[in-house]
């Protein structure tokens, strides 16, 4: 059994991450402004009723949302979160496939139609899940793999103030979607390697053993987005290079990334990150560019928030969020989840996108 304890070591990280990630709302707010232009085209939705689960005892889940895509060739694969009863609401990820120029040409703002396969992929086998299980995954390719990244939600310890606990969990699949490993990725600070609280993480690019991930760690009320270097042989960053790069403004209360990231150019790199405002606490979204190690070289306002009926009502209302990005052709196509209850695929074409990017000057 690993001790997750609130520790000494855990209190020095935090301390460490805290007092850094000040010193940069000092200096990098006032970026953005609080202004939304939704540019994206509603696609189709898909209920949770539409989804068949072959290999589980319910094969039915109650909601199926934030999932992650991977687009190869024609063929898009997508990992929702599956969620199978209320009592814990613990979730697995799932996959299944769907044609995307059939989606682009049948459907434009409708409902899915048809029972969809889906296979559940990654789910509770270790003390790092036992609380809520394994959400939100952002989903890559890696040579003759897939790669995810995903939240392990821990049970607390009853003698801390954190009932549940996110970690940041990292599994490996083979091309036939079967598990072959997965772990939580540790901080190293010192001469040990620590467990830490993090979630929403996603790679940028790739080393060999060293990956440059974007990240949020769970450090009080400081909720901002970080990047980190990680050696994925070990799950292990160094704390030091664990370094802030995108605040929260004055008038909201967090961000986040929301997806996996999309190469555009010479050392660019697309990804969509949320952000909630104190106004309303819904979940609305906008984009960056990162160059290979994970800072930000531009950034847009809000350009996906909610606005219809299924996104504005469900089991978490006023809710938008990751966690797929791909682009096909000239399109840049967010495979997302809507109300915490069902997934929406939107698309736009991706120069509107780039087009809102503010360039930044490093301070």
């Amino acid at each position: 059994m690993i001790n997750m304890v609130y520790s000494e070591d855990m209190k020095r990280v935090e301390d460490y991450l805290y007092s850094k990630g000040i010193e940069f709302l000092k200096r990098y707010r006032g970026l953005r402004e609080p202004h939304e232009e939704d540019i994206f085209e509603r696609i189709v939705y898909i209920p949770p009723t539409r989804i068949y689960v072959v290999n589980h005892l319910k094969n039915r889940p109650v909601a199926s949302f934030n999932p992650g895509a991977i687009l190869e060739n024609r063929k898009l694969k997508i990992f929702p979160r599956l969620v199978f009863d209320y009592y814990w609401y613990v979730s697995s990820i799932g996959v299944f496939e769907l044609d995307i120029e059939d989606i682009l040409s049948r459907y434009r703002g409708g409902v899915y139609g048809e029972n969809i396969c889906t296979r559940i992929v990654v789910y509770p086998t270790n003390e790092f899940e036992n609380g809520r299980g394994c959400e939100d995954p952002r989903a890559i390719v890696v040579g003759d793999e897939y790669w995810l990244l995903y939240t392990a939600v821990k049970a607390g310890d009853p003698s801390t103030s954190y009932p549940l606990t996110s970690m940041q969990g990292f599994a490996v699949l083979d091309r036939n979607m079967y598990l072959k490993r997965k772990t939580v990725f540790r901080v190293r600070i010192g001469d040990r390697a620590i467990y830490a609280y993090a979630k929403d993480s996603a790679f940028i690019s790739i080393d060999g053993s060293r990956a440059i991930v974007v990240t949020r760690p769970m450090v009080r009320d400081l909720q901002i987005c970080w990047r980190a270097t990680v050696d994925v042989n070990e799950g292990i960053a160094d704390i030091d290079s664990l370094e802030p790069v995108l605040a929260t403004e004055e008038w909201e209360w967090k961000v986040g990334w929301s997806t996996n990231a999309i190469e555009i150019g010479s050392n660019e790199y697309l990804i969509g990150w949320h952000g909630v405002p104190n106004k309303d606490l819904s979940y609305r979204n906008g984009f960056a560019v990162l160059d290979r190690e994970g800072r930000v070289l531009g950034i847009t306002d809000y350009l996906l928030v909610p606005r219809t009926q299924f996104e504005l009502y469900g089991d978490r209302p006023y809710v938008v969020f990751g966690c797929g990005l791909v682009k096909y052709s000239e399109l840049l196509i967010w495979i997302g989840g809507v109300a915490d209850t069902a997934i929406a695929i939107f698309a736009t074409e991706i120069n509107k996108v780039l087009d809102r990017i503010r360039w930044i000057e490093k301070k």
